[in-house]
């Protein structure tokens, strides 16, 4: 099984953007805040496609920040550009990053200013994306948008979404959900990655929005949030927050091409 991960896409559909307005004030200002080649977002995507039907791995895996501000347009768009994976037999699975919902940045900018666009809302987005995890979900959390996928006999795939409705912290009623399916068969799938025999014949991927290792130089400190998610694991089990905390320490900076090789 090959499987692709694409992450923090930030999609914004041309249409949003009208009357010069990337090089207009409200944009410009909006970029100040929060820097991203958010003009570039569709070509680069579609030359991420490319490279997809060219790859044609057997599952991706999209862990976030689908959209820029949840514009309910760019998941529309973002949900067609899946399906087209799908054709091509590419199995798609996602979830919310802390931009994709209820988000009030949702804008569309005409020249210096800046209107309010539709938003997306939680249960906008299982059914825009329902064929890409939710439709085929052999468990749901009630709470937020987490579920589980059985990829094949042996190994599922544990969606886990860690944003409260209504901003970027870890959610607590995550606990509930992860206590409920991350079981042995998780703490196995981890244990693998540091070359331990699997002591369960069942795996568990994890397809969650916050990263567990550090990503560039200077990352090496861990952020104060990333401590929380460790504090919530710890109330689940010492031995996955242990790990976690190895991940971090002992990577150093994460190689965004390191291959992970599961065999039975």
């Amino acid at each position: 099984m090959t499987v692709a991960i694409v992450s923090d896409i930030h999609y914004m559909d041309p249409s949003l953007l009208d009357s010069n307005a990337a090089a207009g004030t409200a944009f410009q200002n909006y970029l100040n805040q929060d820097p991203k080649l958010l003009q570039y977002s569709a070509l680069v995507f579609k030359k991420v496609m490319a490279q997809l039907s060219v790859a044609k791995p057997d599952i991706l895996l999209v862990p976030g920040d689908i959209t820029k501000d949840g514009e309910k347009i760019d998941h529309q768009v973002m949900a067609g550009f899946f399906d087209k994976l799908r054709d091509q037999g590419i199995a798609v699975y996602v979830m919310p990053g802390n931009h994709d919902i209820n988000n009030a940045k949702a804008k569309r900018y005409v020249g210096n200013n800046e209107y309010p666009v539709a938003m997306t809302s939680r249960a906008e987005f299982e059914s825009i994306y329902a064929n890409f995890g939710y439709r085929a979900a052999i468990a749901r959390d009630t709470a937020s948008l987490s579920y589980v996928v059985q990829l094949q006999p042996g190994l599922r795939l544990i969606s886990i979404d860690a944003n409260f409705p209504g901003g970027e912290n870890y959610a607590d009623y995550a606990n509930q959900f992860l206590s409920q399916h991350l079981d042995g068969y998780f703490y196995a799938y981890l244990n693998t990655l540091y070359g331990a025999p699997p002591s369960l014949a069942t795996f568990a991927a994890p397809l969650f929005r916050n990263g567990i290792m550090a990503h560039f130089a200077g990352d090496e400190n861990m952020p104060a949030d990333q401590q929380t998610l460790i504090n919530q694991l710890a109330g689940i089990s010492p031995q996955l927050a242990g790990i976690v905390t190895t991940l971090w320490t002992d990577t150093g900076v994460a190689d965004n091409n390191t291959e992970i090789t599961i065999s039975n």
